[in-house]
């Protein structure tokens, strides 16, 4: 998964991005719906919500 393809999954999932702060328990629950996601999207064949949350990690 490259920083580009991060970007537009950010993009199309979360309109204004990941300004706001959540709870432990709702950050991992949006990692899961974020990779069920980019499975849905055909973005990937499948991915971890921790591999997301690495990616989001790096591109902040």
């Amino acid at each position: 998964m490259t920083a580009m393809t991060v970007s537009r999954a950010r993009q199309a999932l979360v309109p204004g991005g990941w300004r706001r702060p959540c709870s432990a328990s709702r950050a991992r629950g949006t990692l899961k719906r974020l990779a069920a996601e980019l499975v849905a999207l055909e973005v990937v064949d499948s991915i971890a919500p921790e591999t997301v949350r690495r990616a989001l990690k790096k591109t902040r």
